[in-house]
């Protein structure tokens, strides 16, 4: 008679070895504060574009109008454009007072970014996206409806 491919004194010494390994770290909860202490400049970066995001939203609600596209907006300059809230918000009303639509501006933001990266060493520079796009917002013209498209054909109706 063979003996089985598994004898159950295998199993036995199988669950006392499992049961034997030491609990980790990760299994365990944690007693001690594993949270680092905040930054508080980051603390007063995130009060500061919660403030500003608030204030877009009462002006936008104040004129019955959705601030969804202009809060979007504000975002992009704070994390694409690497910007201070304060700059960001001379930069947004720069924007508004020329009253440049949103997906222009943003187009125009995305532009400006990939054009202050160095080609050499791949560093962005936020001043530079600042000047840039303050003269891409100062060079900014309305399209007129009725001029030809630019590739040629006729112009809408």
């Amino acid at each position: 008679m063979s003996r089985p491919l598994f004898h159950g004194s295998v199993w036995a010494l199988l669950a006392a070895l499992v049961l034997a390994l030491p609990v980790t770290a990760q299994d365990k909860p944690s007693t001690a504060a594993a949270t680092p202490t905040p930054d508080p400049k980051v603390e007063q970066k995130q009060k500061d574009l919660k403030k500003a995001l608030d204030d877009i939203d009462k002006e936008y609600k104040a004129k019955k109008q959705d601030p969804g596209e202009a809060q979007n907006f504000f975002r992009l300059l704070i994390d694409m454009g690497q910007l201070e809230v304060s700059v960001a918000k001379d930069v947004y009303k720069k924007v508004v007072n020329k009253k440049v639509p949103f997906g222009d501006a943003s187009r125009g933001a995305n532009l400006t970014y990939v054009a202050c990266i160095d080609k050499k060493t791949q560093k962005y520079d936020s001043k530079k996206f600042v000047t840039d796009f303050g003269k891409w917002v100062d060079s900014w013209k309305p399209v007129d409806p009725k001029a030809p498209p630019a590739g040629g054909g006729t112009p809408a109706k």
